[in-house]
């Protein structure tokens, strides 16, 4: 997950300690960079289908409730479009694919409805063909500004952006 926040290190600190839940689900921090240019840090987690989704949506609850996108000096040298900007979900195997992608739309609506978080689907989970997707430049494109003009436009049928998941407005 890649979250807005290069620089706070209290809270990269405190998001690394609720990656590991209570109970033993079996996820794990495997590596977290963080980048002060960029102002962003990316958690890399590993998990099967069922812990996964539920540490992701403790990451970005936390994320979403602390990071003030407003405040001065949250800046970085991209666009960014929210708290948490990227929450992809990888596989290693090509049998794996349809789990994960499952895995990545629960993920989504869970974010979406428990957050009350716009969630933009893109890359393979918007494709009709291969290479076909919605990319993730082009939901930064802008930055969170023109993201939430686009949504605007969105709320007429057949213009604009509208997202896959969670309110229509940011």
């Amino acid at each position: 997950m890649l979250f807005r926040s290069g620089r706070d290190r209290r809270l990269i600190e405190t998001l690394a300690r609720v990656v590991e839940a209570p109970g033993g689900d079996g996820v794990r921090l495997l590596d977290v960079h963080s980048d002060a240019d960029h102002d962003r840090s990316v958690f890399t987690l590993a998990a099967q289908p069922s812990a996964l989704d539920d540490a992701m949506l403790r990451l970005a609850s936390l994320a979403v409730a602390e990071i003030d996108l407003g405040a001065p000096g949250r800046s970085g040298q991209h666009p960014h479009v929210g708290a948490v900007d990227v929450a992809p979900v990888v596989y290693l195997r090509a049998e794996d694919r349809g789990a994960a992608c499952a895995t990545a739309l629960v993920i989504a609506e869970r974010i979406g409805s428990e957050l009350e978080v716009p969630v933009f689907l893109y890359g393979e989970l918007t494709a009709e063909a291969p290479g076909t997707g919605r990319t993730r430049a082009e939901l930064r494109r802008g930055g969170i500004r023109a993201l939430a003009a686009r949504m605007e436009a969105g709320k007429d049928p057949g213009s604009g952006l509208v997202a896959d998941f969670g309110p229509r407005s940011i």
